[in-house]
C-alpha cells in the first residue's frame, strides 16, 4: 500500500515536470534533454527503471505555510483577495509565491527528500502553454503583514526547478531537497522559499490555494527512517542527482543506500521516538513586490526562527 502511494504521488511528475540549468543544483532531465539509455526523468531527475526516489519506509510529514505572499501583474495578493486560484505561466507575465514553513524537525532527524507541491484546480480556463518555474531560498526575515510593493526580503541564486504542460490540469511537484537541507546546516535559519514562474500560455495553470477547493501550497517533507539510516532496502533508487538511492538499488551515479548514506546526512536518526506522519497547519497572508530572484548579496543572518534539528 504504501509503495502504491508512493508510486501515485511520483508518476504523474515522471514526464511533465522537467528542467534544464546551468545555476547551482544537481544536474536535471528534461522533456527536451531526456535521459540516456533506459532510465526515467522523475521529479526532473533522472532515474533507473522501477526505482522511487523515496523508500517506501520513509516518515512523510506535510507542512502549509504558516504565511505566504503572491505577486503578480496585478499587484498584491492577500488572504482575503488572493482568491480560491493561483495562475502561473501567462505569457508575458512573472508571478512570485513566497512561502515560510514552520518546519521543526525532532533532533537527528535527515532530510531524505523534499517536495514543494500545488494542487491543480479542477475547474479552470486553460489554454495551451508551457510554464517554467524557479525555487530559491529566502534569505531574511519577512511577514506578509509588513510587507508593501517596495519592501522585499532577499534571495538566494535560484534553481530552475521544473516546466510544466498548462494542458491538461496536472499537479506540480518540485523537487527542493537541497534547500530543505541546506536549513539544517550549522546556524542555518529558516526564512522560506520562493517560487517565481513565468510562461507562454495565453490563460497560464491554475492551482488551489486551498480556500474552496483541495488543499493549497505545501512542502512534504520524507525523512530517512530512524534505523536502518539510508542503507538497506525499502526500494527507492538513486539517479543522476548525486544523491544515490533513498535505499534500495543504486542508481546511475552510485551504489544505492551507500551512497545516500555518503552524500546525505551524516549519521542515522536517532529522534525522539517514533516520528509518524506529522501535518502542520498555518495560515496564508498577503505579498509583497515582484523582483528577480537573482540577489548575489549574502544574508546579514539576521532574525528569523532556527530549525530544531541537530
Amino acid at each position: 500500500m504504501v509503495a502504491a502511494a508512493l508510486a501515485a504521488l511520483f508518476a504523474s511528475a515522471a514526464g511533465t515536470v522537467s528542467c534544464t540549468t546551468t545555476l547551482p543544483g544537481p544536474p536535471i532531465c528534461s522533456e527536451r534533454r531526456p535521459c540516456e539509455g533506459p532510465r526515467q526523468c522523475v521529479l526532473g531527475r533522472c532515474r533507473e527503471p522501477k526505482t522511487m526516489p523515496v523508500s517506501t519506509d520513509a516518515t512523510r510529514l506535510e507542512l502549509e505555510p504558516e504565511d505566504f505572499a503572491m505577486v503578480g501583474a496585478e499587484g498584491l495578493a492577500t488572504a482575503d483577495t488572493i482568491g480560491e486560484s493561483i495562475v502561473f505561466g501567462r505569457a508575458g507575465e512573472t508571478r512570485e509565491l513566497w512561502l515560510r514553513f514552520a518546519l521543526d524537525l525532532p533532533d537527528g532527524a535527515r532530510v531524505q527528500r523534499a517536495l514543494l507541491v500545488l494542487d491543480a484546480l479542477p475547474e479552470c480556463r486553460r489554454r495551451p502553454g508551457l510554464v517554467s518555474f524557479e525555487v530559491a531560498q529566502i534569505l531574511e526575515r519577512w511577514s506578509s503583514a509588513s510587507a508593501t510593493p517596495a519592501r522585499r526580503p532577499r534571495t538566494s541564486l535560484p534553481m530552475r526547478a521544473g516546466e510544466l504542460s498548462v494542458t491538461p490540469p496536472q499537479p506540480l511537484r518540485l523537487d527542493v531537497t537541497e534547500l530543505v537541507r541546506a536549513w539544517r546546516a550549522p546556524h542555518a535559519e529558516s526564512f522560506g522559499l520562493a517560487l517565481r514562474a513565468e510562461g507562454s500560455s495565453e490563460s497560464g495553470a491554475c492551482f488551489s490555494s486551498g480556500l474552496s477547493w483541495g488543499k493549497g501550497p505545501r512542502l512534504v517533507v520524507f525523512l530517512w527512517p530512524e534505523e536502518d539510516g539510508a542503507g538497506g532496502g525499502g526500494g527507492a533508487g538513486g539517479g543522476e542527482d548525486g544523491e544515490g538511492g533513498a535505499g534500495g538499488s543504486g542508481g546511475a551515479s552510485g551504489d544505492g543506500g551507500a551512497r545516500g548514506r555518503r552524500r546525505g546526512d551524516s549519521a542515522p536518526a536517532r529522534g525522539r521516538g517514533s516520528l509518524g506522519e506529522l501535518r502542520h497547519r498555518g495560515r496564508p497572508a498577503a505579498c509583497p513586490r515582484r523582483r528577480e530572484l537573482h540577489d548575489p548579496r549574502p544574508t546579514d543572518g539576521g532574525g528569523g526562527r532556527r530549525v530544531g534539528v541537530g
